[in-house]
């Protein structure tokens, strides 16, 4: 994680400065984005705590974004991609990338389900009831799944992002989210809160900071002793 956060620190051996509220840059419609590799363990716990803030109160849904990371020698002009756990993640991450963009309302259904049954695709494809005629022609289509695949990629090497998960306030500064409290729903609520150039209608809602499990898992809840603060790199 040290990495991420160099351009924050003016000498690379001293560890970054941790963040606080004030240091969090404001707007009228903050925006908290997760990049991540879809079969990451730690990707995977970072999408079902942005799961569980919107199951609080739904309205966050339009402050959070998950993005994914593709490795460099992806092509996105003929659809060879590659991701750190292979090409299967590869293409679950694409595949998710078209779900988020061309059928968002299934998005956090599709997620949830690809969580709890161990990965399985072709079951919560169904189980969700994805248009799989409408996604698969959105996955081999260079001008849309892969268009979509392709500015998330940029995206990552825009600000450096390699390591799964990491989050980004507003399109441009890298959050670390222990310093807010861990990955649990709170520490995703203050980070939001704290960047609003206004209240946002649930700063005043209790949101659980219990961290939640990592990788597939049919509940959300930490295994205990596990660790919270891993990433795929």
């Amino acid at each position: 994680m040290e990495q991420l956060f160099k351009q924050q620190s003016p000498n690379q051996n001293q560890p970054p400065k941790k963040q606080s509220c004030n240091d969090l840059k404001k707007s009228k419609t903050p925006k908290l984005t997760a990049y991540v590799m879809a079969d990451c363990p730690y990707g995977l716990q970072m999408q079902r705590v942005f799961k569980n803030v919107i199951n609080t109160n739904n309205a966050a849904q339009n402050n959070l974004r998950v993005e994914y990371i593709f490795n460099q020698n992806s092509n996105f002009e003929t659809g060879e991609l590659d991701s750190l756990h292979g090409k299967e993640e590869a293409d679950e991450n694409l595949r998710q990338i078209c779900i988020r963009e061309e059928q968002p309302d299934l998005y956090w259904s599709y997620v949830t389900c690809y969580m709890q049954k161990q990965g399985n695709s072709e079951n919560c494809l169904t189980q969700t009831a994805i248009n799989t005629i409408n996604l698969n022609s959105c996955i081999n289509d260079k001008n849309r799944g892969l268009k979509y695949a392709k500015k998330d990629f940029e995206n990552t090497e825009k600000l450096g992002v390699s390591g799964s998960p990491t989050l980004v306030l507003n399109g441009n500064q890298i959050i670390n989210e222990e310093d807010f409290g861990g990955r649990n729903p709170n520490a995703i609520k203050e980070i939001l809160c704290c960047s609003g150039d206004k209240k946002l209608a649930y700063c005043n809602t209790e949101f659980s900071k219990n961290n939640v499990a990592i990788s597939f898992s049919e509940t959300d809840e930490q295994v205990a002793g596990a660790s919270s603060t891993g990433g795929c790199n």
